[in-house]
């Protein structure tokens, strides 16, 4: 049963079910309403039927109105303008591999019949409260429910978010290596550090790079943007795949009288033996909780005897190692690392598990 309005002179009054919900002046402040009572008393009431110059603020709204936390109803002769205010979020806690501003960019480029641009809100309740922002989208109405107008709007808010993050979260950035992994569960933190470790790997190399690591459930993706990256890009994913299988080498590079290199080569050394290190110490917690030798035996092939990181990788073009990583020496720096009988190793795992 919808609401209905009654005008005389500069009082309006509303009623619902036949009896009176309101009374206010007509050129007053905006009726402020709060709930689903009174979305359930608006509900069947039509924007033709509301007249001009009668307002409204409606905050808590129920669940179904999602992401939309209040919506304001401006009418005038001209229409009904709907401000559909969006809830709050912490940007001292976002944590999105994208930017806030972007993902408000994109938002409003999907939104279909928004009437403005969405209106950003921003406050600091005190000193010490959190930097907190909100979203404002605008449609313009002219008839049909109000209620079913302020539905439909949520969902399509609803849906263009999803559609913004999913966008955002796999869209792979220009002149970046960006690799995925699903590493297994017990193993993830200590693959994850190595992986991050990386980033000082290259800046000992002179190679300027911005390290990422985004960690998505059971998956993990790992970008770097390097610095000239049309000339250092293709170098520094084989840099990438030598450093992956490097605690897999039988040995590392003999440092040399050259006390740079004998730093460069000590720090990666360290992080390669850190590395073996929390596997082992892993490994070590494993048995201790382990029910049966075959539960102890089956992880410990896949994490030291099955390259862990190596194997993690979701990369086809790990199939081609055989002709393409793997021909001769890689060379860099003071770096020569021939990785030909890790990644043939790795290969043979492959063909062995395919051949059960």
């Amino acid at each position: 049963m919808a609401i209905k309005f009654e005008c005389i002179d500069r009082t309006v009054k509303l009623f619902h079910a036949d009896m009176l919900v309101r009374e206010t002046s007509r050129h007053s402040e905006k009726f402020q309403e709060h709930g689903g009572k009174f979305i359930e008393m608006l509900t069947g009431t039509k924007i033709e039927d509301i007249p001009s110059n009668i307002d409204f603020y409606i905050d808590g709204l129920p669940d179904d109105f999602s992401p939309v936390i209040a919506v304001s109803l401006d009418h005038s002769k001209n229409g009904m303008s709907l401000l559909l205010q969006l809830d709050f979020v912490d940007l001292d806690a976002w944590n999105e591999p994208y930017s806030y501003g972007s993902y408000v960019d994109y938002l409003d480029e999907l939104i279909e019949g928004q009437s403005i641009p969405i209106k950003k809100y921003s406050k600091h309740e005190s000193v010490s409260s959190p930097y907190l922002a909100a979203l404002g989208v605008t449609f313009h109405l002219d008839e049909g429910d109000v209620v079913e107008s302020i539905l439909s709007y949520a969902k399509k808010i609803s849906l263009a978010q999803k559609q913004v993050h999913v966008t955002l979260v796999n869209k792979e950035p220009k002149d970046a290596l960006v690799k995925l992994f699903s590493f297994p569960k017990e193993y993830e933190a200590i693959c994850v550090q190595y992986l991050v470790w990386f980033g000082e790997f290259l800046a000992e190399l002179g190679i300027k790079a911005q390290v990422i690591s985004e960690q998505n459930g059971t998956s993990t993706k790992f970008i770097v943007a390097p610095e000239d990256a049309e000339e250092t890009l293709a170098q520094v994913e084989k840099l990438f795949y030598t450093y992956l299988s490097l605690p897999y080498a039988e040995f590392l590079p003999a440092s040399n009288s050259d006390v740079y290199n004998k730093v460069l080569l000590l720090n990666l050394k360290a992080q390669v033996d850190y590395f073996k290190t929390q596997i082992e110490l892993k490994e070590a917690t494993i048995e201790m909780k382990s029910t049966t030798i075959r539960t102890l035996q089956t992880r410990y092939e896949q994490a030291s005897k099955e390259l862990l990181l190596l194997k993690s990788v979701r990369d086809d073009r790990l199939e081609l190692f055989g002709g393409v990583f793997s021909l001769g020496s890689f060379a860099w720096g003071p770096f020569t690392l021939n990785t030909k009988a890790v990644l043939e190793k790795l290969r043979h795992n492959k063909e062995s598990k395919s051949d059960l």
